[in-house]
């Protein structure tokens, strides 16, 4: 038996699994490369260059539901931190309510499209475990179909606010690059400029606002916290109030 394990970061796995692992390392793909094959397809929601940059070589990320989601996150955000720049305080943690609210209605979804996944295979699942239940004379708990359905909207979830999280991370880097002089085309999120830039003239020392959102980011992402204070918080340390 082959298992495949797939992890954009194996500093997150338990070394005794890496060990035990051959390890194959998939380069990202070329932003040229990537911005070519872009240009290519029709019909997409964003320019080829900023999509190839959000993609960060990986064209998975521009496909199909993960483009639609990525399109979402990033509206998401740049609402959040627009609403900032003329509201301030009350706007981050109204922000950091509409995101929460955004991940409960994306669980909310994916727990309905597994229960009707859960129902249409039950039937024929149940009949393959009686037989061998039956062969073997050990007993089947029903309650475990319940929690691996939970752990995978949970890991879901996890990674819708990965995502978001990972468009905020590019707007910071975007405001330092502007803050030191490079040019727009230089930036991910090219066509946001102006608010970048607004960004950029109010925030200041942002490589320190860059390394605190990644510490964060962790933190948010794999401890057991009230999301909405963490995200309160977390806007709170990133933008000037």
């Amino acid at each position: 038996t082959i298992f495949i394990l797939i992890s954009k970061n194996t500093s997150s796995l338990l070394p005794t699994i890496v060990s035990r692992c051959q390890i194959i390392e998939f380069h990202p793909v070329d932003l040229s490369l990537m911005t070519s094959w872009l240009e290519e397809q029709n019909h997409l929601p964003l320019p080829a260059s900023i999509l190839a940059r959000l993609a960060k070589g990986c064209p998975g990320m521009v496909k199909g539901d993960r483009l639609g989601q990525l399109i979402e996150n990033r509206e998401l955000i740049f609402s959040i931190i627009e609403d900032w720049s003329k509201r301030g305080k009350l706007a981050l943690i109204e922000g950091a309510e509409s995101i929460v609210s955004f991940l409960n209605r994306e669980k909310k979804k994916k727990e309905k499209e597994m229960e009707k996944q859960f129902k249409k295979g039950k039937s024929g699942k149940n009949k393959t475990r009686q037989a061998s239940t039956e062969e073997s004379g050990e007993t089947f708990d029903e309650t475990m179909d319940s929690e691996e359905v939970k752990a995978d909207i949970e890991g879901k979830s996890r990674e819708r606010l990965d995502g978001l999280l990972q468009i905020c991370w590019d707007f910071f880097k975007d405001a330092a690059l502007l803050q030191m002089g490079f040019s727009a085309d230089k930036l991910i999120h090219a066509d946001r400029i102006d608010l970048i830039r607004t960004a950029a003239d109010k925030i200041n020392h942002i490589e320190h606002h860059i390394l605190f959102l990644n510490q964060f980011h962790k933190q948010l992402l794999f401890s057991n916290v009230n999301q909405k204070l963490a995200l309160e918080m977390l806007f709170f340390n990133l933008f000037p109030v």
